[in-house]
């Protein structure tokens, strides 16, 4: 596939839905991966009283909704590449935005609802340049891992 033709991925200037969902999943699956062990961790807290069965069934469909939802955003962003390292800026940015909404409206969603609109933004602007900055950080890890198989793919067509 050369750079001028459009990925299987993007089909013009929207993304393929199933990409869309796929994302979506990836963020599931990740952030699983990070939170198992503190799943694991928190069940003998069970029977401490420090942690209530209430919260335990909660968890994985607060994991589901912190993974999914930054991974749609994600997929949903991802004609947006084609702009280089803007592109991938806004989509860090993008995902960055939505795990903080998604935090603030499970585990803080009176604090939200209650605080000054300076705070909000303050936390937002602060969200996007750290996820702009990660955004283009991984675009250039993907990159630079793809030129290292490319030759090899190129001796197979040439």
């Amino acid at each position: 596939m050369t750079e001028d033709s459009p990925s299987t991925e993007t089909r013009g200037d929207h993304a393929d839905h199933w990409t869309v969902v796929r994302c979506g999943l990836a963020g599931i699956c990740v952030m699983a991966a990070m939170c198992f062990v503190k799943f694991l961790a928190a069940i003998p807290r069970l029977f401490t009283g420090d942690w209530a069965w209430r919260e335990l069934t909660l968890f994985p469909l607060q994991v589901i909704v912190l993974g999914f939802f930054p991974g749609l955003v994600t997929g949903i962003l991802l004609p947006l590449r084609r702009y280089g390292h803007f592109g991938h800026a806004v989509i860090g940015a993008g995902c960055a935005n939505v795990y903080l909404l998604a935090c603030f409206a499970l585990f803080e969603l009176d604090g939200l609802l209650n605080a000054r609109l300076v705070t909000v933004l303050t936390f937002a602007v602060l969200a996007s340049f750290g996820g702009g900055a990660m955004g283009v950080v991984i675009a250039n890890d993907i990159q630079r891992e793809k030129s290292r198989t490319s030759p090899s793919e190129e001796k197979s067509n040439g």
